[in-house]
């Protein structure tokens, strides 16, 4: 007979009576017995830790040392802004477990690599991360193609908290709250694109929402962050990753990710639980900063900057203020936004453009230059709407 059962819950339970060291033992145990098990499962394989700098990679690696793994790591770096010292961070990391270490350089993705990227996936790939098309690929051919990469992606799922850090009253709250925070391009942007009343694409995600079997809004709130937005469009689970390569990712194990997202909320506020696993693994790391906040974890001002950011998140006002201020930088970006939703249509209803997209194709088609940026934000979108006109 058919049962059924929920393969993720997302539903607050309470502890049971567990303490909090005793959690913090049992999910470093859980981690490492996450790793141990992936390894097993591919004996006479060379694998490669990507190694960032930043806690779950570390974390990671930590694990992978308790199990005395041959593992090499590899950090790749693409023009982010602290580079050198990330490259640092990863590289004290690195010496700490014993691992080789490596530092790649990428260069600016040519229009190849782009169109390649753009085009795997059905548009789910953007065009900003193609740089990463030159690191996946060269894994693949250096020295050998059957190496597997393992990824820290899902720590910042299960260790931090998740929860929406607002009181959900409905489904509709659920709603505005990941129209406003998750969603990639605006509300009446995406209207424009598809044609579609930003009141019905509102309706469509409520009743979406009122499928899941969650009991509360929060809860659903969290099926929705991490299954229906991260796994389907960041990382598709443990998958070949963006289609090129095998990727292990220990922290989505199934016994790891459901027990961990069972733990109690105030467990995981401001890092705590994070840093304590990181220390019970190996102390020696909390020594070295993260190549994300440049700060060591766990120190006063690390714990001054988390309860700075859970409070934004908890005032509705102050989290607007931060996001102006962010976007500041972007304002450019926004005062083309809505006029290319219109010249989208128009290169998508162009077979010229359609058939080449060529920068000067598409330029010619919109009657107005484009920066470089521009052109690839268009052709991702304009792939990912052929993409959704084709069959299936």
């Amino acid at each position: 007979p058919l049962v059924r059962s929920r393969q993720w819950d997302f539903n607050a339970r309470p502890s049971n009576g567990l303490e909090f060291r005793d959690a913090v033992s049992q999910c470093s145990d859980r981690i490492v017995e996450s790793c141990r098990k992936r390894l097993a499962a591919f004996p006479d394989t060379e694998f490669v830790l990507s190694l960032s700098g930043g806690l779950d990679s570390r974390i990671a690696a930590a694990a992978l040392q308790r199990l005395s793994a041959d593992i090499q790591t590899r950090t790749f770096l693409y023009g982010q802004q602290y580079r050198e010292f990330e490259a640092d961070c990863a590289r004290r990391v690195a010496q700490a477990v014993g691992f080789l270490w490596n530092s790649i350089q990428l260069g600016e993705p040519d229009q190849p690599d782009r169109v390649r990227h753009v085009t795997t996936l059905d548009g789910l790939n953007t065009a900003a991360l193609s740089f990463s098309h030159q690191y996946l690929s060269g894994l693949i051919a250096d020295r050998n193609p059957a190496r597997i990469l393992i990824s820290g992606a899902g720590g910042d799922l299960i260790l931090p908290p998740r929860h929406p850090h607002r009181h959900l009253r409905t489904t509709a709250d659920v709603a505005d709250l990941l129209l406003y925070r998750s969603a990639i391009w605006p509300l009446d942007l995406v209207s424009a694109l598809t044609g579609q009343p930003a009141a019905d694409i509102r309706g469509r995600l409520i009743s979406h929402l009122e499928q899941y079997t969650e009991e509360t809004p929060a809860a659903k709130y969290l099926q929705f962050c991490l299954l229906g937005f991260e796994f389907k469009n960041h990382f598709v689970g443990e998958d070949r990753n963006r289609r090129y390569l095998w990727t292990l990712a220990p922290f989505y194990a199934h016994p790891l990710f459901n027990w961990a997202m069972k733990l109690p909320y105030a467990w995981k506020r401001y890092r705590k639980f994070n840093v304590a696993v990181l220390r019970a693994l190996n102390p020696a790391l909390l020594a070295i900063p993260s190549a994300n906040t440049r700060i060591k974890p766990g120190i006063a001002a690390d714990r001054f900057r988390q309860h700075l950011r859970d409070w934004t998140l908890t005032h509705p006002t102050a989290e607007r203020w931060l996001r102006k201020w962010r976007a500041r930088k972007r304002s450019a970006l926004s005062d083309w936004a809505h006029a290319q939703a219109a010249l989208l249509t128009r290169i998508h209803e162009s077979p010229a453009a359609n058939a080449s997209f060529d920068i000067d194709q598409v330029q010619a088609t919109l009657g107005q230059p484009l920066s470089e940026n521009q052109y690839w934000l268009v052709f991702t979108l304009a792939h990912y709407l052929r993409t959704l006109d084709g069959p299936g």
